[in-house]
């Protein structure tokens, strides 16, 4: 047996609460009024790749990029070969995903069974977040890869408490493509292994596959999109010092260098207050009164 979320009433239509969402995207849109054939940030980075894939037929990444980026340049190949290449259109394109992601977070918010307006609450405040307007109209990679992990996240936990080959399987593969967007979507399927052998005790042939097939797709994938890299046109150079670093680093945790323990729960401290600073308004909005012990987590 699963432990199962408290069912949540709905008292508002959850089509409105996403009309309001994506008329909230399209303000802020509006607002800012991202115009201009130009790169922004780092964003020239990935409209390269775009380019070259128009013109090589290949999918090529610069030396400067880290992320995979696969879904987010043949997206950006597909809209250029309809609309031609300016930066505007990818803008566009990314719009269009950053209205998915907030779908996707709307929907992960309901699924954790939060009340439709409060899981509208939540969402407006992820859009809330300084950085979302940036995100959101650049050709950055940030929304693509949590519009994937989102969407698999939700999937997920439906599978967790009301198991489906169908949920299970799709949030499988959209959890592997945003692995080829960017890695770190790799804590989505972690994530479910560790909460689905939690919660089935029982560590079957059959439970372990269902808890470990999702990570092993995810890593079948990532290691087939490095080979092609390898193999073709070349492994960024910023990729390949990331993952030095990245092993480096993990390899100083494993073997308990001086001192590194520490420096690693800072890190951890750090990031937590930062993220928690986007997060004081729902809070205050949401309050703690009445929320059970499991909604209290989830929604922190």
């Amino acid at each position: 047996m699963t432990a199962r979320l408290p069912q949540a009433k709905t008292t508002t239509s959850d089509w409105l609460c996403i009309a309001l969402l994506v008329a909230i995207q399209i303000v802020v849109t509006l607002l800012v009024s991202p115009r201009g054939n130009f790169g922004v940030n780092d964003d020239w980075t990935y409209a390269q790749s775009v380019l070259w894939l128009i013109g090589e037929h290949r999918v090529r990444l610069s030396p400067w990029a880290t992320p995979n980026l696969l879904p987010q340049v043949l997206m950006g190949g597909f809209a250029t070969a309809i609309f031609g290449f300016s930066f505007e259109v990818l803008r566009h394109l990314t719009q269009i995903v950053a209205i998915g992601a907030t779908i996707a977070a709307y929907a992960w918010f309901r699924t954790v069974r939060l009340q439709a307006q409060s899981a509208l609450a939540a969402s407006t405040a992820m859009l809330a977040m300084p950085s979302w307007p940036l995100l959101a109209n650049s050709f950055m990679s940030d929304l693509y890869g949590l519009a994937f992990a989102l969407a698999a996240a939700a999937l997920f936990l439906r599978a967790i408490h009301h198991f489906t080959r169908r949920a299970w399987a799709t949030a499988a593969i959209i959890a592997a493509i945003g692995m080829l967007e960017r890695q770190m979507v790799i804590v989505v399927p972690i994530a479910f292994a560790v909460a689905w052998l939690w919660n089935y005790r029982q560590w079957t042939a059959r439970s372990l596959a269902v808890a470990l097939a999702p990570l092993a797709l995810s890593l079948l994938a990532v290691l087939g999109y490095q080979a092609y890299l390898t193999l073709g046109p070349g492994v960024p150079e910023a990729q390949q010092q990331v993952y030095a670093l990245f092993v480096g680093e993990f390899w100083k945790v494993v073997t308990g260098a001086e001192g590194y323990g520490g420096h690693v729960i800072d890190n951890a401290f750090t990031l937590g207050g930062y993220i928690g600073l986007f997060i004081v308004g729902w809070v205050l909005w949401w309050g703690m009164r009445g929320a059970t012990r499991t909604v209290r987590t989830l929604g922190l």
